[in-house]
């Protein structure tokens, strides 16, 4: 049983045991449980304590050894360096979890992790805003390298917003967060060539998990009716997600607004009315009020229009425990499923 199937399955119950029972019934078990705990402590007593695995040569070196300094924009990037680096970086975050990536500006604490950093690991594909790209600017006339992870991504596999830009989500599609894995191997293998297995280790790890995660989702998507497979939210940032599963990804704002219009909030009813789609959603970063017209023109229709969770598009979280990509997006589709399958 997967993690998806203990979330949407229902736990079994084991027989409650009456605690009426007779003196009897019990004081024997209790006596002979006593005399067989002591006999396995009279052994672990005697028996050798067990020994730690001993470290390699080259987790001892890593110990001992400065690690690569490395900043990165966001946090959801600053995981995957996390997870193949491991020991071997240092990681620090321009964005905090948590933080809405728009409302990014460079303070003290920030300017002092540009001055500590080597190197500089972005997005790219336009996701970063002004106040980031100038740290971007600041780390070139400092000769230091900026890499941008979705460099390792085939354009092709990208999805168009219009003829100049992508879509910027593209971590929602794992097929892709496993190249953009590849190319962050690749790059810190030549950036630090003492430790290329080291490297090639832990991207072989993660790329398991990964594995995994992909067939976990598939999994708790079945949950969802397929008539039932729409995921509406205020911006468009799960279309990769989307085209991977099989749902229908629509969004109460495009790329270019910042405002939804009456027409397309009208339309964006009448589908909601038409398919009885049970749920939309937020982003962690977007407020309730933003949906209210659309739930009260649903309500004016005569349906209800709940709103099933808030979901994590640009961000990590340390309190909610959603403090590295597989968690987070278990956690999303936790909350997609449960939206739609009311």
């Amino acid at each position: 049983m997967n993690y998806f199937d203990l979330k949407f399955k229902r736990a079994r119950t084991s027989p409650k045991t009456s605690l009426k029972t007779s003196p009897k019934t019990w004081v024997l078990p209790l006596l002979l449980s006593g005399l067989m705990l002591l006999s396995c402590t009279q052994k672990q007593a005697f028996s050798p304590a067990k020994q730690s695995a001993t470290p390699s040569k080259q987790e001892i070196i890593i110990k001992q050894s400065k690690p690569l300094m490395v900043l990165v924009t966001n946090p959801i990037i600053g995981d995957l360096i996390k997870q193949l680096g491991r020991e071997r970086c240092s990681v620090a975050t321009l964005i905090k979890p948590g933080m809405d990536p728009r409302r990014f500006t460079i303070g003290e604490e920030e300017r002092e992790a540009i001055a500590r950093a080597e190197v500089l690991f972005y997005s790219g594909l336009g996701l970063e805003n002004k106040n980031i790209m100038k740290v971007l600017d600041e780390f070139k006339k400092a000769n230091k390298k900026t890499f941008a992870i979705t460099k390792g991504i085939d354009p092709n596999k990208l999805i168009k917003i219009n003829e100049k830009e992508f879509n910027p989500h593209f971590w929602f599609s794992i097929a892709l967060w496993k190249d953009a894995a590849k190319y962050a191997t690749d790059t810190l293998i030549a950036l630090d060539k003492n430790f290329t297995s080291h490297y090639s280790n832990q991207y072989e790890k993660y790329l398991q998990e990964l594995t995994l995660l992909e067939e976990e989702v598939k999994n708790a998507i079945n949950e969802i009716a397929p008539e039932k497979r729409f995921l509406i939210t205020v911006h468009d940032a799960f279309a990769y997600f989307s085209q991977d599963y099989g749902l229908q990804s629509l969004s109460l704002k495009t790329h270019s607004t910042s405002q939804a219009s009456f027409a397309r909030t009208e339309n964006l009813a009448n589908f909601i009315v038409k398919n009885e789609i049970p749920a939309v959603f937020l982003a962690t970063s977007t407020p309730k009020k933003e949906l209210l017209p659309l739930q009260r023109n649903v309500f004016d229709k005569g349906n209800v229009l709940i709103i099933g969770g808030k979901l994590f598009a640009n961000t990590l979280s340390v309190e909610e425990n959603n403090d590295t990509y597989v968690k987070m997006f278990k956690k999303n589709v936790e909350k997609m499923v449960f939206g739609l399958t009311q």
